[in-house]
């Protein structure tokens, strides 16, 4: 099964506002519908969300004017999603120790849990990408557990 989608509104993107980032999810929700266990569809749209308000948060794409564009796409056993953005001053990164009360700082880590997580880009442009095999893996933690 192969099924990809661009989502993009208007002539750049989506608008790089936090409500677009909902906007993201729904977009992709449609987009995939039917094409994904419902487990897996969560974890997808918890992806989209954390990769756009991340583009929103830290690149230019949150600036006025600033857009972002999602990719979602499922192939080859494995379901990915993109967010492009305009690009910004820090590389994405998995914060070692967020403070216990600190309202961000967890999203990368807990993609990574996830499936896989990745980057390319500058400061004028990026692409961020989060990917995970349809069928549901053990969560790290049990698995780690049962090897024990």
């Amino acid at each position: 099964m192969v099924v990809s989608a661009l989502i993009m509104t208007g002539r750049g993107g989506l608008p790089g506002t936090f409500a677009s980032t909902e906007r993201a999810r729904h977009l992709v929700a449609d987009a995939l519908a039917g094409a994904l266990p419902g487990e897996v569809l969560d974890d997808v749209l918890l992806a989209v969300g954390e990769l756009a308000a991340n583009a929103v948060r830290h690149t230019a794409s949150g600036k006025p004017g600033g857009t972002f564009a999602v990719v979602a796409a499922v192939k080859d056993g494995l379901v990915q999603v993109a967010v492009i953005d305009q690009g910004g001053p820090t590389c994405p990164a998995i914060t070692a120790e967020p403070e216990l009360f600190a309202q961000s700082g967890r999203g990368l880590a807990m993609l990574a849990e996830l499936g896989e997580w990745g980057w390319t880009g500058n400061t004028r442009a990026r692409l961020t990408w989060w990917r995970r095999p349809l069928t549901a893996p053990a969560p790290r933690a049990v698995a780690d557990a049962e090897a024990r």
